[in-house]
């Protein structure tokens, strides 16, 4: 009997084969979302839940005051970790993780022919103690865990690098030099970190303190505090965390100035929780995701689900009633009503499996294709992964439920003579609204998605608009691999020796970028020390000329000038008391080691991070020795040439080392990769609940136009034009649009507004982003009704009320 409902039931599909092709792209579609956003969302929970004992595994943060305002943080002063070590016994291991390079790391493969090949790594470099393998899981391919790392100047390097370098794993033993300078020997070989960890290092360095090398260099200074250097440990026992937590005061009171003990606090924090947590910062390339980020995809994948879903029930349930006159002859040749429901439950359960096969066919295609938006590393395994199989399975049967249960009962209780004649079809009197509202709230979600879309995309317009405080176009920066006396300058010298170069300059951190430097300090106002907190820029004479930075009080600087006067921004004048830049001027600073040195200038604001944040102070002080990025102004006609030029001159500098440049307007672009990728979802989600949408009233109108089919032909012969029947359609879809808009648009002003509050500086939602919205959604809804309604009506009267 089973095999007999299959084998009908695929005729029956396959004769129609437009009603099942749209059905089942429908569903496919929304399971495809589902199982991808699925996926995502396990992924992200999976980080850092590989180790032994992930439970007792914890990074230390910092919960400062600076200002009066919360200072927050991972990074940690170096004495930190050995204090650390020797003043709390429930710590099991503990391991410094630093990957404070001052350019990144180079690596020389010195070959048996006299050649060096050269490799340079980025951010997957780190020093680190014996105790981070006893720590962190590995697979080990050759080595000795326990003393991989005992000896100074040795290395573990992952497979990835070991065949990049070599050709081969097979590499104990073998050294290469580091950053031309030092050689390390390898003493280890691991696999490859997986995609789910925030310790994605490919190669790790024995953090040595007081040997006689000079490849790990670390200060004694607790002022002194990179956001690269963390800690991270293992405990006893969880409950110990509560207790260290809770010694941490007595431990800064030890080891800190009184005065700056007040304002300092640490805390643990789990590993496991270092994913989701975006107020301390990562070691990874990468911006921290958050839980509620996380739950709002969740979300997202269950709206664009359900709205599959209700697709593939509005279509079924429009097939199954079609079909009463079926049933009765079923009825008449003697079907009972449970054969009559299973074999309606099998036709739809088979459209079910159909489009849940397609959507895992599709997944990994989708997600390779996708892999700059949804991310690397989440992948789709049906035949290997329960889970997801558990919960596909429970998803589809639930589909099948609904879109044949209902149905199949309702056809089933029928009087054949009565569906024979065709005075009854079978279906209740609120069957056509119970779709009219369910079609209203797939309407809703789609415009929700239509008005984030709207917003994202002005509030990223507005960022790549809004003025930055200086003029960031065709400068192109490039890193500065070390800094010895006369060479800096000379190749400065040589740059600008190049007509199509119109300004040369050096700096510490440049103007806006994620590396900045910071530095407490005191100001003399009124015979009063205040103490203060700023961005230090540390650059020549030719930094605010090659910025296009524009002064407003003051002076700048002057060749002659060897650190006799600092300039400062608006922002630093306006936090020491001063609404009148031009009185700050003359105020003594001590910051770092310049003392008594006086403020000459003041600067217009600009921003040296992204707008997720207010602009802060900050000090330029002109002085050698820390030039760590060239930048050149370059005109925008002649890209190639100057860039040729500038190689030129810095390879004729540092042969040994590789040139790479970046134009600053990339690397602020870089800044916003994460609303980047937001706005990007959120389109993606959009056209995908509009297309669901689409469909979803593409079923209604072709059920519509089919039970009116009668009254189009009476009205055509009547004399009704095209026009006045397409309106006579439109009507009740326009009311269905004003409806889900009155109800969408309160949900997505919220939603928004609080992604908007991430923003220091962001656009206010105006009536004008709700008015678009709305107009998208009437036009998209008007052309699905018309295509199927132009159609209805233009068909021969004739034959429609014959057929009919």
């Amino acid at each position: 009997m089973f095999s007999n409902y299959i084998r009908t039931s695929l005729r029956k599909l396959n004769r129609t084969k437009l009603h099942t092709t749209v059905n089942i792209a429908g569903l496919t579609l929304g399971l495809l979302c589902a199982i991808v956003i699925f996926q995502k969302v396990r992924f992200e929970y999976s980080f850092d839940t590989y180790h032994e004992d992930p439970d007792r595994l914890y990074r230390v943060v910092r919960n400062d005051i600076q200002d009066g305002e919360p200072d927050l943080g991972a990074g940690l002063p170096f004495p930190f970790v050995d204090a650390f070590r020797a003043d709390f016994r429930e710590v099991e291991r503990l391991t410094l993780v630093d990957t404070n390079f001052e350019t990144d790391p180079l690596i020389g493969i010195h070959d048996p022919d006299g050649t060096v090949r050269r490799f340079k790594e980025e951010r997957n470099v780190a020093f680190v103690e014996p105790d981070y393998f006893e720590m962190f899981h590995y697979e080990w391919l050759s080595g000795d865990l326990a003393t991989a790392l005992a000896q100074p100047q040795s290395a573990v390097i992952s497979r990835s690098l070991a065949e990049k370098y070599f050709g081969t794993i097979d590499v104990l033993g073998r050294s290469f030099t580091f950053s031309n300078r030092y050689e390390v020997t390898i003493t280890g070989v691991v696999e490859d970190p997986p995609a789910n960890t925030e310790l994605p290092f490919s190669m790790l360095l024995a953090r040595y303190k007081g040997s006689d090398t000079n490849l790990y260099k670390e200060n004694d200074n607790w002022g002194s505090v990179s956001s690269s250097v963390q800690a991270f440990l293992k405990i006893k026992s969880r409950d110990d965390a509560a207790e260290i937590d809770s010694e941490f005061p007595a431990f800064i009171a030890k080891y800190r100035d009184p005065d700056d003990a007040k304002d300092l606090g640490y805390r643990l924090q789990p590993l496991k929780e270092v994913h989701f947590d975006d107020r301390y910062g990562t070691l990874r390339d990468s911006d921290p995701i958050t839980k509620g980020s996380l739950s709002t995809l969740s979300w997202v994948g269950i709206f664009l689900l359900l709205t599959a879903c209700i697709n593939f029930v509005n279509l079924n349930v429009v097939l199954v009633f079609r079909r009463a006159k079926e049933v009765a002859v079923r009825k008449v040749l003697g079907g009972t009503s449970g054969n009559i429901a299973s074999y309606f439950m099998t036709e739809t359960a088979l459209s079910v499996v159909f489009a849940l096969v397609l959507a895992f066919l599709l997944a990994n295609p989708v997600l390779k294709f996708t892999s700059s938006i949804v991310g690397t590393g989440v992948t789709v395994s049906p035949f290997s992964d329960s889970i997801l199989v558990a919960a596909s399975l429970i998803v589809a049967i639930i589909v099948t439920l609904i879109a044949g249960l209902y149905p199949s009962a309702i056809l089933s209780s029928i009087q054949p003579v009565r569906a024979l004649r065709g005075t009854s079809s079978g279906q209740p009197k609120s069957f056509l609204s119970v779709r009219r509202g369910l079609v209203v709230f797939q309407f809703m979600i789609s415009q929700v998605f239509i008005i984030g879309t709207l917003v994202a995309m002005n509030q990223m317009s507005y960022i790549n608009s809004a003025p930055l405080g200086y003029e960031p176009d065709a400068i192109v920066e490039f890193p500065i691999p070390t800094r010895i006396e006369g060479e800096v300058d000379r190749l400065k010298e040589q740059i600008a020796l190049n007509p199509t170069i119109t300004g040369v300059t050096y700096s510490n951190s440049g103007a806006t970028s994620g590396n900045t430097w910071a530095s407490s300090g005191v100001a003399s106002v009124e015979g009063e020390w205040v103490e203060l907190q700023t961005q230090v820029k540390l650059i020549d004479y030719d930094y605010m000329n090659v910025y296009g930075m524009k002064l407003i009080a003051g002076r700048g600087f002057e060749r002659s000038d060897s650190a006799s006067g600092i300039v400062v921004n608006e922002t630093f004048a306006r936090r020491l008391g001063f609404d009148d830049p031009t009185d700050i001027l003359g105020t003594l600073v001590k910051i770092s080691s310049w003392n008594n040195i006086p403020i000459t200038g003041v600067i217009e604001d600009f921003h040296t991070n992204s707008m997720r944040d207010e602009v802060e102070s900050v000090t330029l002080i002109q002085t050698a020795g820390y030039a760590y990025l060239g930048a050149a102004k370059i005109p925008t006609g002649q890209i190639n040439a100057s860039i040729d030029a500038i190689r030129e001159s810095w390879e004729a500098t540092y042969p040994n080392f590789i040139f790479e440049y970046d134009f600053l307007d990339d690397k602020i672009a870089e800044l916003y990769e994460e609303e980047q990728t937001t706005q990007s979802l959120i389109q993606l989600f959009a056209s995908i609940a509009i297309l669901i949408g689409c469909i979803g009233l593409y079923g209604l109108i072709s059920y519509s136009t089919s039970q009116r089919a009668r009254e189009v032909g009476i009205r055509k012969v009547l004399g009704a034009s095209t026009t006045r029947i397409v309106g006579l359609f439109s009507k009740e879809y326009v009311f269905m649009v004003l409806f889900g808009f009155a109800v969408s648009a309160p949900v997505a002003y919220i939603v928004m507004n609080e992604w908007l509050d991430n923003f220091a500086y962001r656009i206010d939602i105006g009536v004008g982003t709700f008015g678009a919205a709305f107009v998208l959604s009437f036009v998209i809804a008007l052309l699905t009704v018309s295509v199927k309604t132009i159609r209805s009506a233009q068909a021969n009267p004739v034959d429609t009320i014959r057929r009919a």
